[in-house]
């Protein structure tokens, strides 16, 4: 494998570095997947537009839903990873800093049961997915049923809003926020943290990782 330090990129065969035998190879590139992930739905928050148009919320509703649901699978990857004992082993090599990070990774879901994962991350990701079942529909419609809202139609797809289901989808979370006892802005707080620890654990792991491959040109 050769770096090209001007844009500090690597180019390698894939079996050289990811063989398909290593179960470590495996859960690295699951790792990496999940990593990608992220990243994309961070630049998504990035580039929405500062005004506070309805449009925006909507935006920011579904990025924030789609982040909570990537991140239950990450949880979920790396708690099945770390029975693994190459996986494990791998784990000893980081820094003080990222073991410290993985304790507190593992408070977001250890033990499940009362768990932010399991309060708030997995039942955004399962109705997210799966959509609220019907019986929970019909009370949010309920619920709902005297409000005002709309839908938005314009020239092409990119100007069609339909804001009814947005305001149902934020009444879902806020539902849920209540169950778990967590106000809205903490619940984001931890999302964010749960993120930023994933990605730094991440980046040394891909060092580590990569690090007896690297060769100077």
């Amino acid at each position: 494998m050769t770096e090209d330090t001007d844009l500090y990129t690597a180019q390698f065969k894939i079996e050289d570095i990811f063989p398909h035998k290593s179960v470590l190879a495996r859960y690295m590139v699951r790792i990496f997947l999940i990593v990608n992930q992220v990243t994309y739905v961070h630049e998504k928050f990035l580039e929405l537009p500062k005004d506070e148009s309805i449009n925006r919320e909507g935006k920011s509703l579904f990025l924030l839903k789609l982040n909570c649901s990537i991140l239950r699978e990450a949880i979920k990857l790396f708690a099945e990873a770390e029975k693994n004992p190459d996986f494990l082993n791998f784990l000893d090599q980081l820094s003080p800093e990222s073991k410290q990070m993985l304790v507190e990774l593992h408070n977001f879901y250890e033990p499940f049961s009362g768990s932010f994962t399991e309060l708030v991350l997995k039942p955004v990701r399962d109705n997210f997915f799966h959509l609220i079942n019907d019986s929970g529909m019909e009370s949010l419609l309920a619920k709902n049923a005297p409000n005002q809202s709309e839908i938005i139609v314009g020239k092409t797809f990119a100007d069609l809003y339909i804001k009814f289901a947005d305001d149902i989808s934020s009444d879902m979370l806020i539902d849920q926020m209540k169950i778990s006892g967590l106000t809205l802005i903490d619940a984001i707080r931890n999302v964010s943290r749960i993120g930023v620890i994933i990605l730094k654990m991440s980046e040394q792991l891909l060092s580590l990782y990569l690090k007896p491959f690297l060769k100077k040109p």
